[in-house]
């Protein structure tokens, strides 16, 4: 049986439009598993049409109020109960990045607004609930070279200017920056009255970089890089993708 004729004969009250979205999302689900791996490459239209139906009936037992869809993979169910209950808050986790794209796409491709997706382990989930809770009211602020799924969990992402201008003003009563430790002692400068918690990273990478060898480098020319055009535009556009994050 196909999508169409599982849902008839079930008690699923779909309207066309959701029996279409429904339908469309399996066909995306195919299509982008040709490159993405997002289910086993067995699978046939018909065994995805099943699997969504039993997803369905998660919509039965769910009590009122948001649903968090941990390790979503595909969508399933979190992107069938969005089709399902479209009015409902669904917030969709996974951490691998190709099928989180996906799950982007779909989204948008469907319309489904009250779905959100994010990029996240649900140990760093776990981590800055924590620290929320233990600080109520903190602001989280992140560097835009930190990995995707922290900038999503945090509460503003700039450079150490777009960060100052944001502290300064909001000025909240405690922040934590989720960078190299010495950047919040930049920011907290123009910010005294403003608390910091640091629970912050060391970058071995900056750390390497002292103010003697900034000054062989000055004087004596040396450890110059010479990169091929290509490499040079591409670290162009990150930093400047940095910038505008910044903003």
């Amino acid at each position: 049986m196909d999508l169409k004729e599982l849902i008839a004969a079930s008690s699923l009250n779909l309207t066309d439009a959701q029996v279409s979205q429904a339908d469309k999302y399996l066909n995306e689900i195919l299509k982008w598993n040709k490159t993405r791996n997002l289910v086993s490459r067995n699978l046939r239209k018909s065994d995805l049409a099943e699997h969504f139906l039993d997803c369905a009936v998660l919509q039965k037992h769910l009590m009122r109020g948001s649903v968090i869809d941990l390790g979503t993979g595909s969508g399933f169910p979190g992107i069938c109960l969005g089709i399902i209950d479209p009015n409902r808050e669904l917030t969709l986790v996974d951490s691998n990045r190709k099928k989180t794209s996906f799950l982007i796409h779909i989204k948008n491709e469907l319309g489904l607004n009250a779905v959100s997706i994010k990029n996240l382990r649900v140990e760093e989930i776990e981590q800055i609930n924590e620290i929320r809770k233990n600080n109520p009211g903190i602001k989280i602020i992140a560097h835009p070279e930190c990995p995707p799924d922290v900038i999503q969990a945090s509460d503003f992402a700039g450079s150490t200017s777009g960060m100052i201008k944001y502290v300064k003003d909001n000025q909240p009563k405690k922040v934590m920056m989720v960078t190299e430790c010495s950047m919040s002692d930049n920011v907290q400068i123009d910010n005294p009255n403003v608390e910091f918690i640091r629970p912050c990273n060391l970058c071995p990478h900056m750390k390497r970089i002292t103010l003697p060898k900034i000054l062989d480098c000055l004087e004596n020319e040396t450890n110059e890089l010479i990169m091929d055009h290509e490499t040079i535009e591409r670290a162009r556009k990150s930093v400047e993708r940095m910038a505008e994050i910044g903003r």
